[in-house]
């Protein structure tokens, strides 16, 4: 019986090597002949100032860690690439080897994390779909926090899963520590966990006072919390461009107001068209408000003038998940195998959820 169960482990872990391995390998296409701004291979470095955030442990620096805006609450993927500074290392090659370490570790997780819930089978899947996944592998090239958000997004998962399942004390600060890490690389963690907590409460009280009344409160603060930061924009100015200010908000009302490229090539014209025109306005804004702040303004303008548009290219996108026009211009081969595999893979995903 043992015999039999260390010829299935080491099977799973043959399956699972040549998982990571695809992954790699897709990776590495993506690295040195995907697509990167300006059409050009390779590292892309403006990394939303995480590179400008760990150059502070350069030797002799004179800037302080957290100087830059984005490092009070963004500040573990910096910590990652400090080695690079401190130790005068190569970027490209540095960045290439701790990327790959951040994909392979999350494919490990997510089958572990799979493995414990539902089984070998959905394992493996789970781990096949995160390693092929080309919309993945199209960012890896860039110096932002997503490869190690991904990482610790799926080591909260494994922790929450072993928490769920053994509530000790231990398993209990693994999930906070996982927590913290997860919401520090990137502030989408302070959601995820918020849901968890939720979700973990909603559960427990549940029990004693029904599902649909926790729903129905939970909804109602929902509602209350987002009608009053809709009144905090609309009467607080400091507060309304400090929010239109912030990356995520100016890259989402930017580039979400517009109909998603087909083409990867069409998408770095439209990254590139952004930064243009967000540099532009703030070079002459004598309140020195930054880019993405006038990115924000031409969103929601877009947004203003034709609201129906703008639905109709969030249901675009909605669509684009199971059938992605993401890619669906290429003429290459890798392109039309990264339409065709994501496809697969979001059929696939419904088909076990149903």
């Amino acid at each position: 019986m043992s015999g039999r169960l260390n010829k299935i482990a080491r099977s799973e872990f043959f399956w699972l090597l040549c998982i990571v391995s695809l992954g790699a390998a897709l990776r590495t296409y993506f690295w040195f002949h995907g697509f990167a701004l300006e059409g050009k291979p390779g590292l892309v470095r403006h990394g939303d100032g995480y590179l400008d955030i760990a150059a502070t442990f350069r030797p002799g620096s004179h800037i302080g860690f957290f100087d830059h805006w984005r490092a009070s609450y963004q500040f573990i993927y910096p910590l990652y690439l400090a080695p690079l500074y401190a130790f005068e290392l190569n970027d490209s090659i540095y960045i290439f080897w701790l990327h790959h370490a951040f994909a392979a570790a999350t494919t490990c997780l997510i089958y572990l994390v799979s493995r414990r819930l539902f089984g070998s089978t959905a394992a493996l899947i789970s781990a096949s779909m995160d390693a092929g996944q080309p919309q993945f592998a199209y960012w890896f090239n860039w110096a932002l926090a997503d490869m190690a958000f991904h990482f610790h997004l799926a080591l909260f998962f494994l922790c929450a899963a072993v928490w769920w399942n053994n509530r000790t004390k231990m398993a209990l600060l693994g999930l906070i520590a996982a927590a913290f890490l997860m919401s520090f690389t990137r502030p989408e963690g302070f959601l995820v966990s918020a849901v968890f907590c939720a979700g973990v409460f909603g559960s427990l009280l549940s029990r004693r006072l029904g599902f649909l009344w926790i729903v129905t409160a939970l909804g109602t603060l929902a509602a209350v919390l987002v009608a009053a930061v809709g009144i905090l924009l609309a009467q607080n100015e400091p507060f309304r461009e400090r929010v239109l200010s912030n990356t995520a908000v100016g890259w989402g009302l930017y580039y979400g107001s517009q109909r998603t490229p087909t083409q990867a090539a069409a998408v770095d014209e439209l990254l590139l068209e952004m930064r243009r025109y967000g540099s532009e306005k703030a070079a002459v804004d004598p309140r020195h408000r930054n880019p993405w702040y006038w990115n924000s303004l031409a969103g929601i303008e877009r947004i203003r003038q034709n609201p129906i548009s703008y639905f109709g290219f969030t249901a675009e996108r909605v669509v684009n998940a199971y059938v992605p026009s993401f890619f669906g211009g290429a003429r290459s081969g890798g392109g039309r195998y990264a339409g065709a595999y994501t496809a697969f893979e979001r059929i696939l995903a419904l088909f076990v959820l149903i």
